[in-house]
């Protein structure tokens, strides 16, 4: 499944306000793909699956619940943490994340809430500073 993450139309961009797949939920998924490929209709949902293959190492980020809004784009080293309850939970989240999404080519936004699904969700809230 990862390289339909890293296909997508040129120039597509794919919002998904919430998805969960296996167990996993993300928010606020935003990616501006600049790779040819795949449609965009696919393209969103890969990537929320192939995210969601890590979920036992996400929820061992925080198992009583939280979140974390992520960032990358192509050719970054990293995967920045724009906001986390704290800094070593998204530093976390961010670790498995990465070598998840470095095979997208463009650049992407997304909250991750890992753990106790309630307070990963209300955790979420306070991260997705989104209108």
């Amino acid at each position: 499944m990862w390289f339909l993450v890293a296909t997508a139309l040129a120039g597509t961009k794919i919002q998904i306000g919430e998805m969960t797949s296996n167990g996993l939920t993300v928010h606020e998924l935003f990616c501006d793909w600049s790779d040819p490929g795949l449609s965009a209709a696919f393209a969103g949902p890969s990537m929320v699956g192939a995210i969601a293959q890590k979920k036992a190492d996400f929820d061992a980020c925080a198992p009583q619940g939280s979140a974390a809004k992520l960032s990358w784009s192509t050719g970054a080293a990293a995967v920045m943490v724009e906001k986390a309850e704290t800094s070593a939970i998204g530093a976390c989240i961010a670790g498995v994340a990465k070598p998840i999404v470095q095979v997208t080519k463009g650049s992407c936004t997304m909250v991750v809430l890992v753990g106790e699904a309630k307070r990963a969700t209300q955790i979420g809230d306070t991260v997705d500073d989104s209108p």
